[in-house]
């Protein structure tokens, strides 16, 4: 048995369909250092209206560490949900389902409770709102040196995505998730949290910035020895129009017990816009 602890983020498509990512670690039993980063594809009826909706979710991504036969990482899951209001904002979920690593020997049945907030309501006909900032990001990170348990230390390369919430006043709060595409690492996944601060976008669309993030790593085969990460980082972007930037940065990524102790460099393109919140 293996427990893990963390977040899903999903957008609406229309009145069924939502999208979404989704990142795990293990936090109980004997996978320690498993990760694990997916994209979500979820269709969801009402049973009974603003009562109890059921649902069907598809996720694929990557997945490894803490001994878990993955291969080279691909994780598939399908699952059947239920999810009940408790609040007008705030929900509980039951979901089980059926995961699947299609490369590797890992295979199990899972059960998840989700605790979620609704940001949105457009079938609710909610009349009052203030807009709140998030941008939703891919990014493609480059470590310099990562150290491997074998003593060796070579390059990697990741894929992720990020969610920013804006506050006020330039900074703001992230959510982020990555995992290894080369570098001999498969399975190596990142999951991170934490904020940041930026600069007002100039009359050229230019800003700056500075960040914080801690986290978890681990898989591939990477020495992060229990999986605790710092990464700071400085960046620097433009606005290149309707929403979109595209911004460059350097960082460091620092293991508090293992290892791993690199130059970050970060390429990512946003996507922001204002969500209805009471």
């Amino acid at each position: 048995h293996i427990g893990l602890a963390g977040f899903r983020a999903e957008q609406s498509f229309d009145e069924y369909l939502r999208w979404g990512i989704e990142a795990a670690a293990a936090a109980r039993g004997s996978a320690d250092g498993y990760a694990e980063v997916l994209g979500t594809l979820a269709l969801e009826l009402e049973a009974i209206p603003d009562r109890l909706s059921f649902g069907g979710r598809l996720a694929v991504g990557m997945g490894g560490g803490g001994a878990v036969s993955t291969g080279g990482g691909v994780l598939a899951k399908a699952s059947l949900y239920a999810t009940a209001p408790l609040t007008r904002d705030l929900y509980v979920t039951l979901e089980g389902g059926y995961v699947d690593a299609l490369s590797g020997e890992f295979r199990a049945l899972f059960g998840t409770l989700q605790i979620g907030m609704e940001l949105d309501h457009p079938h609710r006909g909610s009349s009052y709102a203030t807009i709140e900032g998030w941008q939703w990001s891919g990014s493609v990170q480059h470590y310099s040196s990562a150290a491997r348990r074998d003593g060796s230390s070579d390059s990697l390369d990741l894929v992720g995505f990020k969610i920013d919430r804006q506050l006020s006043g330039g900074v703001y709060l992230s959510a982020q998730a990555h995992s290894a595409v080369a570098g001999g690492a498969g399975g190596f996944s990142v999951g991170l949290a934490g904020g940041g601060w930026e600069t007002p976008h100039s009359a050229m669309g230019l800003f700056a910035g500075l960040e914080l993030m801690i986290g978890a790593a681990g898989g591939g085969g990477v020495e992060t020895n229990g999986g605790a990460i710092a990464q700071p980082m400085a960046y620097a972007g433009i606005d290149i129009g309707q929403g979109w930037s595209l911004r460059g940065g350097v960082g460091y990524i620092h293991s508090f017990k293992g290892s791993v102790d690199s130059t970050v460099l970060d390429l990512s393109v946003g996507y922001a816009f204002g969500s209805p919140t009471r």
